[in-house]
């Protein structure tokens, strides 16, 4: 019998469905549940753990798979590559041990891949994500060598790499580094879809929040930096507000994240400077009010 192209991509949807609920299975008993895994099954581990974050935080089971890799063929540095790439989180043990493996299989890469790898540090998960946060803020090169890969900026959106990025800028531009248009910068990154950027990513839930502070208290310190008097606010408010909403509106999104006196600053910039922007961000009815007064 000769499948339709439905019912082709039907089937293959079952596959890897069955195909990663046997990995996620394998990864919840551990290092001896990888240690069983079926070798055809290898090339479904990265989804899992990596992406899923199932056994991430168990370094034996990170180890055990580490330890099998040789087996999934000689494409597999490159296959992980792109995985480790997309779920990078600076401080997590899982990724420092992926970046390690693939230190030592980097000649294993394809040229293209090692040349992005020493551009961007990708290999060293404590330097890549401020290293391309510099790269952003000078300008598009970022996106054209990525885009380049043959990856999109929609896979770069929902990723923790995207997330541990927009900490780097934060923490860049709390620490004064120079940025003439870094508001610009963020938009480029995260067009068309930058609202709740850093809740639409799969990642930890530590780096959220800690990205997310550095990227809101990174922006303040630009702003207050380039603007003293707060004539103009505009720009940073509506980008902040834009990514982690209205702190009027959605104050668990603030709170604990970033000190009062922050949270205090930014609900007075929108209300004095930019009440139709509260209207299209969830704020209708206070927009409202505030149009009538």
């Amino acid at each position: 019998m000769t499948l339709s192209p439905a019912d082709g991509g039907k089937a293959a949807r079952r596959l890897a469905a069955d195909a990663f609920t046997q990995v996620a299975t394998a990864l919840s008993r551990g290092a001896e549940g990888v240690a069983m895994l079926p070798c055809a099954l290898l090339r479904h581990v990265p989804i899992a753990l990596l992406h899923h974050r199932i056994g991430r935080h168990d370094a034996a089971v990170v180890e055990a798979w580490l330890a099998r890799l040789p087996e999934a063929g000689a494409s597999a540095p490159e296959r992980l590559w792109a995985h480790y790439l997309f779920s990078l989180e600076a401080d997590d043990p899982a990724s420092q041990a992926v970046a390690h493996w693939l230190s030592r299989h980097r000649d294993r890469l394809p040229a293209r891949l090692q040349e992005f790898s020493r551009t961007y540090a990708v290999l060293d998960p404590g330097r890549a994500p401020v290293r391309m946060a510099a790269a952003l803020l000078e300008g598009d090169r970022f996106i054209r060598d990525l885009e380049g890969l043959g990856f999109t900026l929609g896979r770069l959106q929902g990723s923790a790499l995207m997330v541990s990025i927009l900490g780097g800028i934060g923490a860049l531009l709390r620490n004064g580094a120079p940025a003439s248009h870094p508001v610009r910068a963020v938009h480029a990154v995260l067009a068309p879809h930058p609202r709740d950027a850093f809740h639409r990513a799969q990642v930890g839930e530590e780096l959220r929040r800690h990205a997310l502070a550095a990227f809101i208290e990174g922006f303040v310190a630009w702003q207050r930096r380039a603007d003293p008097g707060d004539i103009s606010p505009v720009q940073v408010a509506d980008l902040l507000v834009t990514v982690n909403r209205d702190p009027r509106i959605s104050p668990g999104r603030w709170q604990g994240v970033v000190p009062e006196a922050t949270i205090d600053l930014l609900e007075r910039w929108p209300r004095k400077f930019s009440p139709p922007r509260l209207a299209e961000l969830g704020g209708r009815h206070e927009a409202g009010m505030a149009g009538r007064n």
